[in-house]
């Protein structure tokens, strides 16, 4: 029997060079796709403004995968230009979110962004892609399109290529559209804010096919339009975990943070006890290091500083994402925070799975009842703990520390067996299932 192959145009912002945790789930159904009947076929943007880049994603590209890179207007670079900053720094994820402006013009530019550049700031891509597109999709005889975001502005796009041409479409969105946590920073006119609700409706009505990454963000999707909505977590690659050589563990308890740190995981009541252990167990303050691998918002330094935790601290810039795994399997104790946001009991990014699969223990806190702490109960995880648990947070590091010194810390790790259920290939498959479906109907 001749196995169907099929045409998949996709439509993503972040693509490598592009790096961080946004890249990664495309990345990797784009990797696995092809063994489950579906070419991909990508748009993405050329010259991207990203927070970070890794050209070793480049890797997970099959050689045989058209990639389109499409102009997009940044105003990211006028930005920079107007609050003096240099033109190759980058934009830090969650920009948006500070509270304190150093400057009017960053309270100018803030205002523009909130009530000009609706969806987002890559509303200047829309036509463009478009455009192109439309050429694409006679040229590879496309059967379906996926896109997948934020920026929320490509899904316009998606939108607009389905209707022409009659084609199902997957929507796939990482986050929250007009319930994110930073838009409550935002001045917004109600018009400007009625317009984005509508253009999320707009999304959410005509796609044939909704997917999130957590239940929580199905159940806000549905109390705006109905449709059809698919649970598809983020996950970890096999490969980027098993092909790492063997881990050697520090020779100190280490507490480790991989990843963009920004304010709202800022958990004073995690430094107060961290403080407080340190000061009163001298075992424990010879022994312990606090690694914080990636971009720190500064409101995480000042707490350290004033917790008088930066004497136990090392930082690492960002890191390509090989060696960012690395550092998961090194650490006795991986810091898991959820950030303190409206909603945040949907929160379920990629790093919990790759955290759970790099085989070390967990130190989580968030909302005891969010999606990620069934996560993390189900694969034996350990406790989450809500953000003002200090004293629990003190005993079960403290409970690590011990397991750490008896070189018994992998009674506390999650189960390897439990958490193969999140694999990409497996959660390609899904997708693809998904496709099939569309396409017979």
């Amino acid at each position: 029997m001749t196995k169907i192959s099929r045409n998949i145009l996709i439509i993503t912002y972040y693509f490598p060079p592009a790096g961080g945790p946004g890249v990664q789930r495309v990345l990797k159904f784009i990797k696995y796709l092809p063994e489950f009947g579906w070419n991909p076929v990508v748009i993405t943007v050329k010259n991207g403004d990203f927070p970070a880049t890794d050209p070793s994603l480049f890797e997970d590209v099959p050689d045989n995968v058209p990639v389109y890179r499409i102009p997009a207007l940044e105003p990211y670079k006028l930005y920079r230009k107007l609050t003096g900053k240099d033109a190759q720094e980058t934009i830090p994820v969650g920009v948006l979110s500070r509270e304190k402006q150093n400057s009017p013009l960053e309270k100018l530019s803030k205002w523009i962004r909130a009530n000009l550049f609706i969806p987002d700031a890559r509303i200047g891509w829309i036509f463009p892609v478009y455009r192109r597109a439309t050429h694409l999709i006679r040229k590879h005889n496309i059967d379906a399109i996926l896109s997948s975001s934020p920026p929320h502005s490509l899904q316009l796009s998606a939108k607009m290529l389905a209707k022409k041409f009659k084609l199902p479409w997957i929507a796939d969105l990482r986050d929250p559209w007009t319930e994110i946590y930073y838009y409550q920073h935002l001045k917004r006119f109600p018009i400007s804010n009625q317009l984005d609700i509508k253009m999320e409706k707009s999304v959410l009505k005509n796609a044939d096919s909704v997917t999130t990454v957590s239940p929580q963000l199905i159940k806000q999707f549905k109390s705006k339009a109905t449709g059809s909505y698919f649970f598809i977590p983020n996950g970890f690659d096999e490969t980027d975990i098993n092909t790492t050589d063997a881990i050697e563990k520090d020779g100190l308890f280490t507490l480790s943070y991989i990843g963009n740190f920004k304010s709202n995981q800022n958990i004073k009541e995690l430094w107060k006890a961290l403080s407080e252990i340190v000061q009163g167990n001298q075992d424990f303050a010879q022994n312990f290091k606090l690694k914080l691998t990636g971009k720190i918002h500064p409101d995480i330094m000042e707490s350290l500083n004033i917790f008088g935790l930066d004497e136990h601290l090392s930082t690492e810039d960002y890191v390509p994402h090989s060696v960012a795994v690395t550092r998961m399997k090194m650490a006795s104790l991986l810091l898991f925070p959820i950030p303190q946001a409206a909603d945040n009991k949907g929160i379920l990014t990629g790093k919990i799975f790759e955290y759970l699969a790099s085989g070390s223990p967990l130190l989580s806190i968030g909302p005891p009842d969010g999606d990620a702490a069934k996560i993390i109960k189900e694969v034996d995880g350990g406790p989450m703990f809500d953000y003002n648990e200090k004293e629990n947070i003190k005993k079960y590091i403290l409970k690590c520390f011990r397991k750490w010194q008896k070189n018994s810390l992998e009674k506390l790790c999650p189960n390897p067996d439990k958490v193969k259920k999140y694999n990409r290939r497996e959660l390609t498959r899904q997708l693809a299932q998904q496709l099939n479906n569309l396409v017979q109907e």
